[in-house]
């Protein structure tokens, strides 16, 4: 009984530690990976700086969609 625990226990600790960590600097590359929507209208050097901005502002931003969720699934255009 006490082996068993034992093993259960190192098996759902190895789990926990293999689980990916949240990297705070993730989208803080110098270019965006993902091509400016439709709407936009201005260079891509702008559309990279936005892309930045947004992405360390709203956690939740989706670059291919320039929007973030603001509440309950409901999204808005990253205006900065």
């Amino acid at each position: 009984m006490i082996i068993a625990a034992a093993a259960l226990s190192m098996a759902l600790g190895s789990a926990a530690l293999a689980q990916p960590r949240h990297d705070p600097h993730r989208g803080a590359s110098n270019h965006s990976r993902y091509a400016p929507p439709k709407h936009w209208n201005q260079s891509r050097d702008h559309w990279d700086r936005h892309t930045i901005a947004c992405q360390k502002r709203y956690r939740s931003y989706n670059p291919r969609t320039d929007r973030y969720t603001i509440s309950r699934g409901r999204t808005a255009i990253c205006r900065l």
